[in-house]
This record gives structure tokens, sequence and C-alpha cells, in this order.
């Protein structure tokens, strides 16, 4: 089977789709917009990737300049042409669901993946319109998460099916890496984008009020880069921190696990989510978690099994439950011996593909 995935190539989402479709049997051909390409495709095989340059970030622009991009579809046809797929799959619905939209081949599904239906549609009518005529247009749609099921159910009549975006856990496997870090040192960290949504100014404020209620060691280590990276740095150095916050910049998905392996305690402190896949992986390699406690992180937290829920709207408190947590040793152990397994159980990323490949085949089926 043949299938033509509309998606941005530098994701690691998208990646890690790709990956392991394509590993199953399923020949790729990616088509995305990109300013230029990060993520090294060359190893996969059964995988096509035209990565076309366009200037500005897709999912951040405006409805009108969104417009713009839409010079590509005589590039997209053509890929479609020479790859003559047997499935369409757009990952993300505002943009790329346009795009799928707009080539007028079937079968199209669409995955939403959060902001595309959460933020982009609440912005004014016409993205709102714009969103409904792209899922109106598919043939099948797909969510992560149950929060993110409801919200994107909200623009269509359609029967919106999950399948989470779960973890590769032969990928995401705790080994015997030896941290850089002394065994005295308690090392909290993230793996977000550097922007404030996901709550790093908080995290950064929390971690400074716990420097100063405990003479053990503390590390922050952020893992992941953004436009705000550089005045994250410059604030940690206005509070006197700077020598204690590591900040990684850009991780290829191959660096990642290591870098979890650093941590004690994982900290999620986003405002807003649709799912909360870096919990899921912090999980999976052993690490508890502390999370704000939003909607989107309602599937990927259990407070019996992985950590626990804070308000960071409440810094203060949120340090306090989080110096608890570090004092106590046996919760963190308890945390730590059962995160993994409730993971296996309920987000097995080989599973999640095979979903996947099953309703590619119901659709190829029914395309007959």
């Amino acid at each position: 089977m043949k299938v033509l995935l509309l998606a941005d190539p530098n994701s690691s989402h998208t990646f890690k789709w790709v990956k392991s479709l394509s590993e199953k049997g399923i020949e790729i051909g990616l088509f995305g917009l990109v300013n230029e390409l990060k993520m090294n495709y060359e190893g996969l095989s059964n995988v096509t990737v035209n990565a076309f340059q366009l200037t500005g970030n897709i999912q951040k622009k405006r409805v009108f300049q969104k417009l713009t991009y839409l010079k590509v579809i005589p590039a997209l046809k053509a890929f479609y042409k020479s790859f003559q797929p047997d499935i369409i799959h757009a990952h993300y619905a505002s943009s790329y669901g346009l795009l799928g939209r707009l080539l007028r081949k079937h079968p199209y599904l669409i995955s939403t993946w959060g902001s595309d239906v959460m933020e982009f549609p609440l912005k004014g009518g016409l993205q709102k319109t714009l969103l409904k005529n792209n899922l109106k247009a598919a043939d099948h749609i797909l969510a992560s998460s149950s929060i993110l099921q409801q919200t994107t159910e909200k623009y269509t009549s359609k029967k919106v099916e999950i399948i989470p975006f779960g973890i590769d856990l032969n990928h995401f496997a705790p080994t015997s890496y030896q941290r850089r870090f002394s065994s005295n040192e308690f090392v909290l960290g993230c793996m977000k984008g550097m922007e404030d949504i996901y709550g790093i100014p908080k995290m950064i404020d929390v971690f400074y009020r716990l420097c100063q209620s405990t003479q053990r060691p503390l590390r922050l280590i952020l893992m992941g880069d953004g436009t705000q990276i550089n005045e994250y740095r410059k604030y940690c150095k206005s509070l006197g921190i700077q020598d204690k916050v590591v900040f990684t910049g850009y991780l290829d998905y191959d660096q990642v696990p290591s870098h979890y392996q650093e941590l004690d305690l994982f900290l999620a402190f986003s405002q807003r989510e649709s799912f909360g896949v870096s919990i899921l992986e912090a999980s999976a390699m052993g690490v508890p978690v502390v999370a704000n406690q939003i909607e989107g992180y309602t599937d990927v937290m259990n407070i019996e099994k992985n950590g626990l829920f804070v308000h960071t709207s409440d810094l203060e408190n949120t340090a306090s439950q989080i110096l608890k947590l570090i004092e106590s040793p046996d919760q963190l152990n308890n945390y730590k011996v059962n995160a993994r397994q409730w993971v296996a159980q309920n987000f097995d990323w080989n599973q999640n593909v095979n979903q996947m490949i099953k309703t590619y085949d119901t659709w190829f089926e029914k395309s007959k």
C-alpha cells in the first residue's frame, strides 16, 4: 500500500509516523512545507520526501497569508501523479488539511493535532469556516486523545476515531547510560519548545524557588529549541541560576532518550495541550512527572502510577509540592517502578501503528 502523508517534515511526530509505517511495509510519500529540512529521512526505506521550500511558519500564518502557500498546489499535484498513492493522509487540519482538500483525491484522511482545532477556529469566522470545510472534505478523521476528539467533533458531524500517539517502548527504554551529573544532584527537566505557552517561564520561577528552599544541589535541563530560548537564558542569568540551568537546543529523535535518563523528575507546565507525548516518553523511561492540571493531560497522567498534578498558577504551592516529592524517595521510586508498565499497557506505539494500518486497510478496500 502507498500512503501520501501531508505533514511537517521537520516534526519529530511526522518522522515517527513515517519511520514506523515504512517499517511495517507501507510505502510512504511525504509532502511538506519547510524553510529548511532538518530531519534526516535518508536512512529510511520505502520513503520518498518532497520538502517544498516556503518562507515563514505555515502553522502560524494569518488566514489570508496562509492562502499564499497555495502556490505549492501544482508541485503537490505533480508529486501525487508520480507517487500514485492509495491513501492521502493530512496531519494538521488547518494547513495541511487545506492542501489535502484542494488536491481533491480520495480516500482522504485528516489527523487533528491540537492547535489546529483548539486555537485556529477561535481566531475568527474565516478560520472556523476554513477548518469546517477541510474536515468536511475528509472521508475519515482521527485524533490522538479524548479531549482532541471532543474538540474536533464541534466542527464536524463525522465520528472522530482516536488513535493515541503512543510510545515506542524499544526506543524509550532505560539503559545503563551514565549521566553527566553527580548522584547527589537532583535533576529536573522538560522536553518542549522554548515558548511561553509551554510554561517555561513558570518552570524557571519554580526552579528558582526550589534552589532557595533546599541545600541539595539542583539542576534544570530544558530540552528543545524555540523563539524565546535566548530570553530564557537572560532570565536565568538575572535570577543568578544560569550555572544550574542547561539549554540543550534542538535534539534529534535518537538523542532524546539519553537526555530523559539524566532526569530525576520531569516537569510538564504547558498552559494548553491536546495530548502529552513528552509525559509518556518520560514515563516510559521511568521518570516521575509533575504536570500542570489541564484537560489535555487527563489521558496521560495517572496519579497512582506516573506522577502528580499541580496548578502552576500558584508558583509557591507548585514549588512546595515538588520539594515534598524530592524529599520523598519512596514515592519517587514507586512512580519509577510503575510508570513504564502503565505506559506499556495503555500507550504501546506498535499497537497504535497497527491500528492506523487497519484504518488504512479499511479505506483502501472501500476505494476499490
